[in-house]
């Protein structure tokens, strides 16, 4: 008679099959590894060209969004651009009064003034910065043609890492005056 029951044989893995496994998997954590690092070199740093000409366009596109709704002009130059939109408050303020402007240096802020607020940079590093204002005729009710405001181009040009320009021409909605009076030759 036999004193012990016969063993039987459960499944499982050698030693040689174990570290087999162990290998496979330690190259598969290695490729994983360094796609994860290839990945992650590919991500734009933050001052990364696209996304400060990303950054250029939407200030253009901001500027543009305000030069558009333009009631006057007072004293536009190249470099200074100051006019009045209507209140866009609806209160008793009246018009507001915006102004970009650029120093003239290269490598200088591109400030933004509001009303009598104090100006806030809202580029830096601006190289060329110019504003045009675009004169067409309108006939007045007496058939009179006058000279006015239809149109902006603004032109920005950045000296950061990487040198950026763009361009933005807005189309002026209101028939905008140079301080209160209708533009005839600027």
């Amino acid at each position: 008679m036999n004193r012990h029951p016969k063993r039987t044989r459960r499944p499982a893995f050698t030693l040689a099959e174990m570290m087999v496994s162990m290998f496979i998997m330690v190259i598969l954590m290695g490729g994983l590894t360094s796609a994860l690092v290839v990945a992650a070199q590919t991500i734009p740093a933050g001052d990364s060209a696209p996304e400060q000409l990303i950054e250029l366009h939407n200030l253009l596109d901001q500027i543009a969004s305000e030069v558009k709704y333009a009631v006057t002009f007072t004293n536009p130059m190249k470099e200074d651009m100051t006019f009045s939109v209507a209140d866009r408050s609806h209160g008793p303020v009246g018009d507001e009064t915006i102004r970009y402007y650029w120093g003239g240096s290269s490598g200088g802020p591109l400030m933004r003034q509001y009303n009598s607020d104090a100006a806030v940079a809202v580029l830096e590093d601006v190289d060329v910065l110019e504003f045009n204002l675009v004169e067409g005729i309108r006939q007045d009710q007496q058939g009179n043609d006058t000279n006015v405001f239809t149109g902006a181009t603004i032109f920005i040009r950045t000296k950061k890492d990487v040198q950026l320009e763009a361009r933005i021409s807005v189309q002026i909605l209101n028939e905008p005056t140079t301080d209160g009076q209708q533009v005839i030759q600027q």
